[in-house]
């Protein structure tokens, strides 16, 4: 029961730091560009933008959302630890 409690609580570790590495990830990708003197300028700074989103444009769409439940007076051991990996792509 420990081997399992412990899987459960590492497979949830692994996740959390996999999540907050796609989110680091968008988030840089996604940073503001500084603002153009003239509307030339603007035009190619939004053209680069458009060409680096449609590079990859699933990117914005995965997430790996999971929901962890526990459950007492289940079977004969008494509790159930069950995680959900529903991963969106």
């Amino acid at each position: 029961m420990k081997t399992r409690n412990l899987l459960v609580a590492t497979i949830g570790l692994f996740l959390l730091a996999t999540a907050a590495l796609v989110s680091a990830q968008q988030s840089d990708s996604a940073a503001p560009a500084a603002t153009p003197a003239s509307t030339a300028s603007a035009d190619a700074n939004n053209m680069d933008e458009l060409a680096k989103k449609l590079s990859n444009p699933v990117a914005a769409l995965i997430s790996v959302p999971f929901q962890y439940n526990f459950a007492r007076a289940y079977g004969d051991d008494g509790y159930q630890n069950l995680l959900n990996i529903q991963p969106v792509i």
